[in-house]
């Protein structure tokens, strides 16, 4: 099985069917929507990147408006994931249609679009791309992107509560991947090996509130290990700005 394919599979919900079509083609379709009336995502890997197309079927007006809206919104967090990875661009082709060759006919019919994901430096790009690509689509369509419930309490040696690779997915996504309190990027300090790697910090801990929906965005940040260590020193946890002003306090320049 392809790395990517296993990634995705972790982080989009259990009704997405994703489809390996050899050849670096793989197919994803939200299997509780009507077929005609829901849409395909075609994502072909390259040995330089990666191109997503997406393609509305037959009936998908109401899906098809919707996303439009969602890509044009200056506040989407659409806009922010764009911002954050410069190796990615959007196509979006506008269809119309114009009878007997009559502009004054001329009339929006339908459009798609293409995101393309270039492959930067060494190492799999796999689990990365696959956080851009499940935020991408939860945002662009009218999905209730509260994330998936955490906190359930596991029996083991010790008890251990479940966390959400799709939650983890949405914030990276969101955020990046430089620590909210210094600004590290793990892989400026060790190399490629670390290019992808940070720690996902709950905001509000998980052990104390029990099964919870968190906002990926707004109760999630990325923290580089070191500063994630620091704010469980306290319980409860040490904020994102006084971890910073301890930095500051301590003559460090390296607060974020």
């Amino acid at each position: 099985m392809s790395s990517f394919k296993s990634y995705c599979e972790k982080k989009f919900p259990e009704n997405w069917e994703i489809l390996d079509k050899d050849g670096g083609l793989f197919q994803f379709r939200d299997n509780s929507i009507a077929k005609g009336t829901g849409f395909l995502v075609m994502v072909l890997e390259e040995s330089s990147k990666y191109e997503v197309q997406l393609k509305f079927e037959n009936f998908a007006r109401t899906l098809s408006s919707h996303a439009a809206q969602s890509l044009a919104d200056p506040a989407s967090p659409l806009k922010n994931l764009l911002e954050i990875y410069e190796n990615i661009s959007v196509i979006v082709h506008k269809h119309y249609i114009e009878k007997n060759l009559d502009p004054s006919t001329r009339k929006f019919e339908n459009w798609d679009f293409n995101l393309i994901y270039k492959k930067r430096g060494g190492g799999d790009h796999a689990d990365s791309f696959s956080d851009i690509l499940i935020s991408f689509i939860l945002n662009i369509f009218p999905y209730n992107v509260e994330a998936e419930e955490e906190g359930s309490a596991k029996s083991d040696l010790l008890t251990r509560y479940e966390r959400s690779h799709r939650n983890r997915s949405l914030c990276i996504a969101y955020h990046g991947y430089n620590c909210k309190v210094c600004g590290l990027r793990m892989k400026d300090l060790y190399g490629d090996i670390a290019r992808d790697y940070i720690h996902v910090h709950h905001l509000n801990p998980i052990s104390e509130n029990g099964v919870i929906k968190p906002d990926p965005i707004k109760d999630f940040v990325p923290l580089c290990p070191n500063c994630h260590a620091i704010a469980h020193l306290k319980n409860p946890p040490l904020t994102v700005q006084e971890i910073q002003l301890k930095i500051k306090e301590n003559g460090n320049t390296h607060a974020k």
